[in-house]
């Protein structure tokens, strides 16, 4: 199934990647921004999570051992089922599994317009 989802992924990222090119100028969000990252609520479906984790487990150990800490954090803060919080797997400034993120991730950014 997950194979089935990473050629999906690749389709997927062609389409949006015409998207971003095409409405660049109205789009904020740049290479390096995290700001989507760092306190928002990650709706991923199961399907999502487990490709995630594919890319959790590709990791260093030392960067796992960081997420697995960031969500321990995630968890003992949450006062109750909405929180919004920082992505565990945000790390630096940038996303640890950035080729396995998920949909609400990979378009993000699409539906805003800088307004200077």
């Amino acid at each position: 199934m997950l194979k089935k989802y990473e050629k999906f992924l690749k389709e997927f990222d062609k389409k949006i990647d015409k998207y971003f090119e095409e409405q660049s100028e109205h789009i904020c969000c740049k290479e390096g921004c995290s700001g989507c990252c760092e306190i928002g609520d990650y709706p991923f479906t199961q399907l999502e999570m487990m490709y995630l984790m594919q890319g959790y487990k590709t990791l260093p150990p030392i960067k796992q051992a960081e997420i697995r800490d960031n969500l321990t954090r995630i968890k003992s803060n949450r006062v109750s089922i909405h929180l919004y919080y920082t992505c565990p797997f945000l790390s630096g400034g940038k996303c640890s599994v950035y080729a396995h993120r998920g949909i609400t991730c990979r378009t993000f950014g699409l539906a805003y317009i800088c307004d200077d």
